[in-house]
């Protein structure tokens, strides 16, 4: 699962950088093509919701200390917390 996410993380940040013209839509469907799937009280269920706040802010350009909670009300998803 987290390799899953980890390897989502690089696509949008790789995507991002060589692609100037990607849309922050293109970048949600690369997101959701990884999507998450999420089994109860996981053991590692901090560290997905780190790494989807990771790609949340490459998506919309926020620095790494911005709150996401913003964030994730303007792209209209629900937080690992909230699924």
């Amino acid at each position: 699962m987290m390799f899953k996410l980890g390897k989502a993380c690089y696509a949008v940040r790789y995507v991002k950088h060589f692609d100037p013209g990607c849309t922050k839509d293109n970048l949600l469907f690369i997101f959701s093509l990884h999507g998450i799937i999420f089994w109860g009280n996981s053991a590692y269920s901090s560290n997905i919701f780190k790494i989807q706040k990771r790609i949340i802010r490459i998506i919309k350009n926020a620095r790494n200390r911005d709150s996401c909670l913003k964030l994730f009300k303007t792209l209209k998803i629900l937080p690992l917390k909230s699924q």
